[in-house]
């Protein structure tokens, strides 16, 4: 195949004069190529030329030899940064590398805070990796960003896009084309299941046969397809996947990658997570399960700041001297505190403003000074922000542009923004050559990054808050325009620029495209914090449509994460709002939603009897509100009769609808209430039933309730084996589903099932996992007092009784587990240990339990315990 190729355009233009004007058997070149080339070239300076289509004459050069030394090709010459002080770390990594190499993957977590130095050890590493595995060697890196937190998988799209070659000026068509060929080293077989999850992550939709995914199916389909892309890889050739700043990671993605842990064991693969050591951060997981789950395949390498040789080590070799002034050196490191980045930043900007310059042999640098005049920025931003200020004007405009669009930006949308001006490549070069930003890539399309993210923040600081506004909203606008086919997929940075150019309505739009997103991908915590940002910016209007559904919105979402309680005030005010406005639909949305029922809420079947007026009384609305209210009356009242009447209507609404949704949702609701009648085999049952609908429907959610009652159902009648494997099914749904409070019910089933058979040290592990998704869930924290007593250690045991029973202080009284568990465990703690100190505080809460109205039998059984006590 022939192809020509041609090249037009200004920079043409000007290397066509160029080659004009060069004497014969010489070598003419512009400034912009000059810069590039100075320090590995002897130039001479010649006289400026015309050129056509320029205002101004051009400086040019001429090209006289190579440098007998060459220098560096960015940042300014003489000045290098070598990793000091990081020999043991690099040796492990290196080590880590050569293992791959041989066919064995690891899992390394690489931690230390800003600027110590990870992100110059990941570029030391990826040229290591091409020396020992080839040049051609896959290294598939990815970065967090700090505006990109709540883009669920966002770490994972931007890679994959960029894999595939994905641009952003693309067609629906072209990108399905595009993701359809596959890369060298995939199999062909693994390509539909990449095709798909990048199409379902990246919202695109090809037609009516290829439909949108959502909820389960899409994770599913991001889950399989991921880990079909990555085996395939290292199946072919070591494959090396580094993930950078995971500080800033969304929580989906971090949930994926803990997913990926199990491959490094099938084959040659090398996950490499670098981040600060932030515990609030959602990479801080990633740490954990690798060092608990995977101790055989899990090294941590954690970086310091530099010693105080160190930090010498680094002055002297930066600046080619041992001699400098003392007092220079120690004001310096002193200010630096062991911090590289800092370092270096700082011997800059002396160079940049003379206080520091070459001696007369060139070869080393001197103070040309006094050390108390030179000026000294108190910290790295004002440091940061004085070499900014030293930018001629357009360069600096171009930097806080492209600051605003974020820590890695497009040349397409830098251009459109800027207003095309003719000098950006110029401006980039010199953005380039004083090392403020970096190009990132040039597949699928021109990017640059900067070169670290505090450069960013100066840059933005750096501009007027009204300009600022105007720059947000050029980026937003841009997007809309590039991604017209696609804004569901960058409605999150929409959303942020909008908000920050104060084009509220606009943000509002985005904010809620992005959390239904969010939540279709059950990236709970980042629908959370696009609802609340919306509502934020609303918080002085009365509640509208708009911001009811917003609070819909977050109410799910806060279900979800273990916020029971917000979720059932958020969900009431959208029902509020809904039934006085007259739409019925979504009062009835909101009132059917299964949230977890919890303690101290007033009158929970309020909300669903005031729905039930709002329809017909037979409506398959109606029917799926009695499936609701049936439970909630039982939970609420113990009114079993009445809750068994709701339960038939809605069956028979269900099948003269073919409902089978609402038949499983009803048996599921049917069968919690006669496990609290203490009809076990009518709640296995209806269990198992449950089951089987939920899997026909693909249902997760649905699924996993049925699962908890069937696990516990065999439990008390004698068969823990049998029940294990439900508990197992339904921990592995909550944590595909993200639902903090349907993981905290799995563990606890699991911890009491361990506790049947005797063991315990998994009915501990169990317990921690599930106190890490509800701190204040009092069956778990009641057996985790049984778990340390069996165990022996009495102290532990001690601080469970303390948590135990100050989440009964603080909760109203009732029939409900904050008061039933302290019920039941201290007089059986008391049975082992003797100790009956804590016996009336065990007598309080029964007869909170027993003595209310919607006390059930299984919750009257504490007289066992009542029993016990007398005996005491």
């Amino acid at each position: 195949m022939r192809v020509e190729y041609t090249a037009m355009g200004d920079a043409i233009n000007l290397a066509a004069r160029m080659e004009q004007t060069a004497q014969t058997g010489t070598v003419q070149i512009s400034e912009d190529t000059y810069n590039l080339v100075a320090p590995l070239f002897e130039c001479e300076s010649l006289d400026e030329i015309e050129v056509k289509g320029k205002l101004e004459p051009v400086p040019a050069y001429r090209v006289t030899s190579a440098k007998g030394v060459p220098g560096r090709l960015r940042g300014i010459e003489g000045l290098r940064t070598p990793l000091v002080g990081r020999d043991s770390e690099m040796s492990l990594l290196r080590e880590v590398l050569e293992r791959l190499n041989h066919g064995r993957g690891s899992i390394v977590c690489l931690t230390g805070d800003a600027r110590m130095g990870k992100s110059c050890m990941l570029e030391e590493l990826r040229a290591y990796w091409a020396e020992i595995a080839g040049s051609d060697a896959p290294w598939i890196e990815s970065r967090g960003v700090s505006y990109d937190t709540t883009r669920p998988y966002g770490m994972f799209v931007q890679r994959l896009l960029q894999i595939f070659g994905v641009e952003d000026s693309d067609s629906l068509e072209a990108v399905h084309e595009k993701i359809a060929i596959a890369p060298e080293g995939f199999q062909p077989e693994v390509i539909p299941a990449v095709v798909r999850a990048v199409q379902a992550l990246s919202a695109f939709r090809k037609d009516a046969d290829n439909p949108h995914l959502e909820g389960e199916a899409l994770q599913r389909e991001v889950y399989n397809a991921c880990h079909s892309m990555w085996r395939a890889s290292a199946s072919f050739r070591p494959t090396a996947l580094v993930l950078d700043d995971l500080h800033w990671a969304d929580p989906a993605s971090v949930d994926l990658m803990v997913d990926m842990f199990s491959l490094v064991d099938e084959v040659p693969l090398l996950l490499l997570c670098s981040f600060r050591p932030e515990r609030q951060s959602p990479a801080w997981r990633i740490k954990q399960t690798a060092e608990i789950d995977y101790p055989h395949l899990y090294t941590e390498i954690p970086l310091q700041a530099l010693s105080v040789e160190d930090s010498e080590t680094l002055f002297e070799t930066l600046l080619n001297t041992a001699d400098s002034p003392d007092q220079l050196r120690q004001m310096i490191l002193g200010k630096t505190e062991g911090n590289p980045f800092f370092m270096e930043e700082f011997i800059r900007t002396l160079i940049d403003t003379g206080a520091v310059i070459r001696d007369d042999s060139g070869m080393r640098w001197c103070v040309d000074a006094k050390v108390e005049d030179i000026p000294i920025p108190e910290n790295l931003q004002a440091l940061l922000t004085a070499r900014i200020d030293r930018l001629d004007d357009d360069t600096r405009r171009t930097l806080q542009l492209s600051s605003v669009i974020g820590r890695s930006f497009h040349h397409g949308v830098l251009k459109l923004i800027s207003g095309s001006s003719a000098a950006l490549d110029r401006q980039l070069s010199t953005l380039q050559r004083v090392e403020l930003i970096r190009e990132a890539g040039r597949v699928p399309e021109l990017e640059y990054i900067f070169q670290h993210d505090l450069t960013r923040e100066a840059a933005y600081n750096s501009i007027l808050l009204r300009e600022r506004r105007e720059f947000h909203k050029r980026v937003g606008e841009a997007v809309e325009e590039m991604f017209k086919d696609r804004l569901e997929e960058q409605s999150h940075l929409l959303a942020h620029h909008f908000y920050e150019a104060g084009e509220t309505q606009r943000a509002l739009k985005y904010s809620m495209m992005a959390g239904e997103r969010a939540l279709s991908t059950y990236a709970h915590e980042e629908a959370q914090a696009h609802f609340q940002r919306g509502l934020a910016a609303k918080e002085d209007q009365p509640l509208d449509s708009e911001g009811a559904t917003m609070c819909f919105g977050l109410g799910r979402a806060q279900g979800s994460t273990g916020q029971h309680h917000d979720a059932w005030e958020t969900l009431t005010r959208a029902f509020d709002y809904f039934e006085d406005a007259g739409d019925v639909a979504m009062a009835v949305a909101v009132a059917e939603y299964p949230l977890l029922f919890v303690a101290g809420l007033e009158r929970a079947t309020g909300m669903v009897e005031r729905a039930l007026m709002l329809v017909e009384p037979d409506s398959h609305e109606a029917g799926r509100l009695l499936s609701r209210n049936g439970l909630l009356v039982n939970l609420e009242t113990g009114n079993h009769n009445l809750a068994k009447e709701f339960f038939d209507r809605a069956l028979v609404i269900a099948e003269r609808e073919n409902d089978r949704v609402l038949e499983m949702r009803t048996l599921s609701a049917s069968a919690d209430v006669d496990w609290y009648q203490l009809r076990e085999e009518d709640t296995l049952a209806k269990s198992l039933r449950g089951i089987e609908l939920a899997q026909l429907a693909d249902d997760s959610h649905a699924e996993a309730w049925p699962r908890f009652l069937a696990a516990f159902a065999l439990l008390v009648t004698g068969d823990p084996s049998g029940a294990m494997p439900h508990a197992d099914e339904m921990l592995r749904l909550a944590e595909r589903l993200r639902d903090q409070g349907l993981l905290a019910l799995a563990c606890c089933a699991s911890v009491a099932i361990s506790l049947e058979k005797g063991d315990w040290v998994s009915a501990r592990d169990f317990a921690d996992r599930g106190l890490a998704a509800d701190p204040r869930f009092s069956w778990i924290l009641g057996m985790r007092v049984a778990v340390e007593t069996q165990m022996g250690d009495a102290a532990q045991a001690e601080v469970y009784m303390e948590r135990l029973i100050d989440v009964m202080r603080t909760t109203s009284p009732g029939a409900i587990v904050e008061y039933h568990s302290p019920a039941w465990i201290i007089p059986a703690i008391t049975l082992v240990t003797g100790d009956n100190s804590r016996l009336d505080v065990a007598e309080e809460a029964a007869q909170a339990v027993l003595s209310s109205p919607s006390c059930t039998p299984r919750l009257a059984l504490l007289r066992f315990g009542q029993a016990l006590i007398s005996v005491h």
